[in-house]
Parts: structure tokens; sequence; C-alpha cells
């Protein structure tokens, strides 16, 4: 079979090691699936060392992080390239990103149990907790959104009025915290590589990492509170 062209840009920089590597992959003929799971094992070492007591770990853990980066890539990458996409490819892709490779998930426990046996104080577990409670209700918010432009509520409202405008400052900002969030685990490589250079300090730059992440997962579910209050709070006291 041959190669389709690619069907998206060059939207992220590890995009031009990823379709290379998925195009090295079609020929000797893996599938997106297999380079899936190879990530997903990779991942769980790579957690393994995180969840490490011994800090000589840590760039393992980071390099072993970043090939797991890229080979996220690649098997959407390959599976373009082939014309082999799925929605089972789909669905297992997402919930690894969303379980396995978040800090809202086995990432930060990982983390969060390696500063705990280099000697934490118990912050690490405040910043994981936070950092999961932000992430449930960004979701549950998500669920009392209207859920098309059809739906209409109260005074003949509907998505588009409570969703911010196309292009304002507010949706130009909430795309950047998303686009923070997409790439905060990427605060946890960098504590990571800082961790020896820092190592007389008294501070656990992963520690610091997970509260900064922590605070980032505040920012989404706060937005939509204040937006579907003021949403159902106008459809409601109309008369």
């Amino acid at each position: 079979m041959g190669l389709a062209p690619e069907a998206r840009r060059y939207d992220n920089p590890i995009r031009y090691v990823s379709v290379p590597l998925a195009r090295l992959c079609a020929r000797s003929r893996l599938s997106p699936n297999q380079v899936t799971l190879a990530r997903t094992l990779l991942m769980l070492g790579t957690l393994a060392l995180f969840a490490s007591r011994d800090g000589r770990l840590l760039l393992a853990a980071a390099a072993g992080f970043e090939l797991c980066e890229v080979l996220d890539h690649t098997d959407g990458d390959l599976a373009r390239l082939t014309n082999r996409t799925s929605r089972f490819g789909a669905w297992i892709d997402t919930f690894i990103d969303l379980w396995v490779y978040a800090v809202p998930g086995l990432l930060g426990f990982c983390v969060a149990l390696g500063v705990s046996r280099r000697g934490g104080s118990g912050w690490e577990w405040i910043a994981l907790f936070w950092a999961m409670l932000g992430r449930f209700l960004d979701l549950a918010l998500s669920a009392y959104a209207p859920a098309g432009e059809s739906e209409r509520i109260g005074t003949g409202q509907t998505e588009a009025d409570w969703r911010p405008a196309s292009g304002s400052r507010t949706r130009r900002v909430g795309r950047l915290v998303y686009m923070a969030i997409n790439w905060e685990p990427q605060l946890i490589v960098l504590g990571a590589l800082l961790f020896w250079p820092l190592a007389g300090w008294q501070v656990d730059p992963l520690l610091v990492a997970l509260v900064g992440c922590s605070i980032l997962h505040q920012v989404p579910w706060v937005a939509k509170f204040v937006l579907q209050w003021r949403h159902y709070g106008r459809g409601a006291g109309a008369p």
C-alpha cells in the first residue's frame, strides 16, 4: 500500500521527528496499534523510574518520557500515512493521554511517590490531589454545558451565547491555558533535568513542577463555572 499524503501540517515541532519515524514504521509493516502498545510499555517503565527513590534515574526517566512523546505522535502519523485509522486506536490513544500520560493520572502519582520516597513533606500529595480535583471538575462541568446550537435555555440562548466569541480575548486566553495543560508534562521533565543541578537546594524541583501543574488545572474549571453561571443565571432570571 502506498503512503497517503500527511493529513495534518507540522503543527508541533515533535512531528519533524515523528513523521520520518512513522515512514520507517510503515516500511517495516508495523501497525499503529503496535506502536501504541510499545509506547504504553515504555511509558510504564518510565513511570517506574519517576517513582524510584534514586534521583540518578530521573535523567533516564526524562529521556524515556520524551521518547514516549515522539511515539505518541508517531502512531497517529503512521495511521494517517497508511490509511489505517480506527476508532479503537483513537480511543486507546486518548485513554492513555488522559489517565497515564497526564499529571492527574499515573504520571502524577508516580512523580509524587518518588518525591515522597526522597523525603517529601506531604505537599506532593496535596498538589496531586488538587490536580486530580481540577481535572474532575473540568470534566464534570463539561457535562453541564449546553449540548449544541439547537439547545435553547430560558430566553432562547444557545451554546453560542455560552461560549466566548470567536477571536475574543477570553477564548484566546482559554486556548493558551489548554495549550499549557497539554504541555504540562514537560514541566515534570524539566523538574527531572534540574534535580541534580539543584541538589544543594532544599526544594525538590519535581515538587515545584507538581505544584505548577496543580495550579494550571484549576483554571479551566473555574472559567467554565463562571461562564456557565452567567449563562444559566441569565436564563433562569428571565421573565
